[in-house]
């Protein structure tokens, strides 16, 4: 058996080596053990790919720097933002919540293919980003500012893509947090050093969100043949 389970009043050998010991000889007890255990892996799924998004993302990114002589597109600060409103905030408040939906995959599996997918759309983002500014005299800090916007749109989306199905609760704080990004942005860019865009540094930001939200879905879909 995956799990042994023994009474209270059973024999004192049997309980010593049970994994579960119904102290009160109450097999009623039972479902709710079961979609506690329910909770805790499908919610620490969901963190788990949440979290692993940045940890790809800036293995990803330093490779690909280095190959390419790129510089790294964030200000330290500027990533403590992006991941504290897609990832840790959110996280937060999924790790708590109900969850009895029956475990079917693999733990490891499903959160692989739920963060590569994000860091390589990511990863994609900044090459082309880096390709359509190559012949122009923008400075590195306007490029920052950018791809942090671009990277939060990916982040955003592909929190709403691992948060299905969308509950009140979760479309609730989503909202929340992009409405919450947008006030810092204009009010308290400067703090984590935002610059002034101009027209064509947000069609750079819309060219460059499609791209990476367009590869996000289609290395997704790939991903999850196998």
């Amino acid at each position: 058996a995956d799990c042994s389970i023994s009474m209270g009043s059973g024999n004192d050998a049997v309980n010593s080596i049970s994994q579960i010991v119904l102290i009160n000889n109450n097999f009623n007890i039972m479902p709710s053990i079961v979609n506690e255990g329910r909770r805790v892996i499908n919610n620490i799924n969901l963190c788990a790919s949440l979290f692993l998004n940045k940890t790809f993302l800036s293995a990803f990114l330093s490779i690909i720097c280095v190959i390419f002589s790129y510089s790294y597109p964030f200000q330290p600060i500027q990533l403590t933002l992006v991941s504290s409103l897609t990832i840790g905030i959110p996280s937060f408040f999924y790790a708590i919540e109900p969850n009895e939906k029956r475990v079917q995959k693999s733990f490891l599996s499903t959160i692989l293919k739920n963060s590569i997918p994000t860091a390589l759309a990511a990863c994609i983002g900044f090459v082309f980003l880096q390709l359509i500014l190559k012949n122009t005299d923008i400075k590195t800090e306007t490029i920052s500012t950018i791809y942090t916007i671009v990277i939060s749109i990916l982040f955003f989306a592909s929190l709403v893509d691992i948060s299905r199905p969308l509950t009140k609760l979760r479309i609730s704080i989503i909202l929340v947090l992009i409405a919450l990004f947008i006030f810092i942005y204009l009010f308290f860019g400067s703090f984590f050093y935002f610059v002034t865009l101009y027209k064509t540094d947000y069609f750079a930001i819309i060219y460059t969100s499609c791209i990476s939200i367009l590869s996000y879905f289609l290395i997704k879909k790939v991903v999850n043949k196998f």
